[in-house]
């Protein structure tokens, strides 16, 4: 008991001196730099898309009939655009070309069990969520 009150005191004592603090707040800051890099690295990567909030990602901005909205933004991004809903990156593929294209290839042949596929599969019933832009005009 003693040792563990002595080491917390060392330990304090050692947090306030000036050159502790300058240099966890450098550390900390070039750490907030490289995971910034980072995630600008792995921003760049992917298609364009709108932005979304932190831990939310664009699910607040889903308005009334979400593949409605999908097409509105396939207008403004293209065919091919990615956005975040919730902690999950989506690539939404809105053009019967591309979505022909991606499934012949071996990594698009199946899709992660998730919350997003459970709701575009109606939760265990046969429904898959497909709009397909080109009969709206």
């Amino acid at each position: 008991m003693l040792l563990t009150g002595a080491l917390l005191r060392w330990l304090l004592g050692l947090l306030s001196s000036k050159d502790v603090c300058w240099t966890l707040a450098c550390f900390a800051l070039v750490l907030l730099c490289a995971r910034l890099s980072q995630v600008l690295c792995r921003v760049r990567q992917l298609p364009p898309g709108p932005w979304g909030l932190p831990f939310l990602g664009f699910l607040p901005y889903l308005t009334g009939i979400p593949h409605e909205q999908f097409y509105e933004m396939s207008r403004k991004y293209g065919s091919v655009f990615s956005t975040r809903l919730g902690s999950q990156l989506v690539v939404v593929l809105a053009d019967f070309k591309s979505i022909r294209n991606a499934f012949r290839k071996e990594a698009f042949s199946a899709r992660p069990d998730n919350e997003i596929t459970a709701l575009m599969d109606g939760f265990g019933k046969f429904e898959i969520l497909n709009f397909q832009p080109f009969l709206l005009h």
